[in-house]
């Protein structure tokens, strides 16, 4: 059969009985007489050609998911020499053509790789093996999501345990009922507000490596790079307008940030920073945070950010900084670049 023919038939979203007709050659349609006997017979007819087109195609892919492009000749003979059962395949395979989701031929090939490929226990193998045909792709797409958030810590304001209760509390409708089917899956344990070990390894089947990188859900994963930007005089619009550039860039760089002062008392949580930075202008700086800074720059690399000649000409209590970077102009697209630059330059 021509598969060309047979994939523009499935992909057909909108036709009527009279289309169908013509398909199988039968365009004379007038009512009565016996043409009830043969519209009935050409569309059963139509009926049958789709369901052996689309079983074809979907065989046709299912296998060629299952023996991807990137495994070399080594690799083949590797897989192909494990055995396996041919209940799960017969039972993966049945699941894979009965599905309406087209999107799901990969997850079933990835299911079945991964069962020859790894030992699993049998009464989890078949767990996984009905999930795959209990669940939509949507929902096993929420479930890589949660895994994504579980598994990484993600540019967002919170952690990896506040990125996951953000997943898991929704007014959504059928994100709710999704939740409470992975629940009842044993793929969510909702008293801890995480994914279940069960549901990383069954994640870990169906879906690639590749796939399963915060990019693939739109994200950044956070460098692990959290700095502290400082300014006594955040009630002044340059000085604010500063730090949010700094807080911007670094943002965009994968690096999270706060804004705040430096005093004896913020002194005991500095093991949450990697480095500081100091916004400074000719203002003189009170001695009590002089002596903070200077402590923080015992333990940690300071940065000196001057807003123009005025700042840099601030001693700053003579302060030892790891590095300097001078403000020249203060338009705001001039100062996001000057950050910016500095910023992968110091990344490199």
């Amino acid at each position: 059969m021509d598969r060309s023919k047979s994939l523009n038939r499935s992909k057909k979203s909108a036709i009527t009985v009279a289309d169908l007709l013509a398909k199988e050659s039968l365009t004379a349609v007038v009512p009565g007489g016996g043409l009830i006997y043969d519209i009935s017979k050409s569309l059963a007819q139509h009926g049958r050609n789709y369901f052996t087109a689309r079983t074809e195609a979907r065989l046709e892919e299912f296998h060629d998911k299952l023996l991807n492009e990137n495994l070399d000749e080594e690799e083949i003979k590797n897989f192909i020499n494990k055995e396996f059962s041919l209940d799960d395949y017969h039972a993966i395979l049945s699941s894979c053509i009965q599905d309406i989701e087209n999107e799901k031929v990969t997850i079933y090939a990835n299911l079945l790789k991964g069962i020859i490929e790894q030992k699993i226990e049998p009464n989890v193998k078949r767990h996984f093996i009905t999930t795959c045909k209990d669940l939509t792709f949507t929902e096993l797409y929420f479930l890589k999501e949660i895994y994504i958030n579980s598994d990484f810590d993600l540019m967002t304001t919170g952690g990896v345990n506040f990125q996951v209760s953000q997943l898991l509390s929704t007014k959504d409708f059928f994100k709710n009922v999704t939740i409470s089917k992975l629940i009842q899956l044993g793929y969510i344990d909702m008293e801890r507000s995480r994914i279940t070990s069960m549901s990383k390894q069954f994640v870990q089947l169906i879906f690639d490596k590749e796939s399963l990188l915060p990019k693939s859900v739109g994200r950044s994963a956070f460098s692990g790079i959290n700095v502290l930007i400082i300014s006594y005089q955040l009630d002044n619009n340059i000085h604010t307008k500063v730090a949010t550039d700094i807080q911007e860039s670094l943002w965009a760089n994968n690096m999270k940030s706060s804004i705040s002062i430096l005093d004896e008392r913020f002194l005991r949580g500095m093991h949450n920073y990697s480095a500081a930075v100091l916004i400074v202008d000719d203002q003189v700086i009170d001695d009590k945070y002089i002596r903070s800074l200077t402590k923080f720059s015992e333990h940690k690399p300071l940065i000196k950010i001057s807003i123009s000649d005025a700042g840099e000409a601030n001693t700053v209590g003579k302060i030892n900084f790891t590095d300097k970077l001078k403000l020249d102009n203060l338009e705001r697209s001039k100062i996001r670049q000057s950050i910016s630059e500095y910023i992968l330059r110091i990344k490199a």
